[in-house]
């Protein structure tokens, strides 16, 4: 429940700061750059190999499609 306080306190306090300096709330738009940054930090971590290996795409020339 202090929890939840404290979360309507922070949005309460960001709505009347923002709307004091004249711009649109911050909390959005801090969550959706959370929440990219943490997409590429999965994204990086994911494509993390050992080293020394090589990722390599395969390429079919019996039927002429390169890729």
């Amino acid at each position: 429940m202090l929890l939840c306080v404290l979360v309507l306190l922070v949005t309460a306090a960001d709505a009347w700061l923002t709307a004091l300096v004249g711009l649109p709330p911050l909390i959005p738009r801090v969550r959706r750059l959370a929440a990219l940054i943490a997409t590429e930090c999965r994204t990086c971590a994911s494509s993390v190999t050992e080293p020394g290996v090589i990722n390599a795409e395969v390429i079919d020339t019996d039927q002429e499609v390169w890729r």
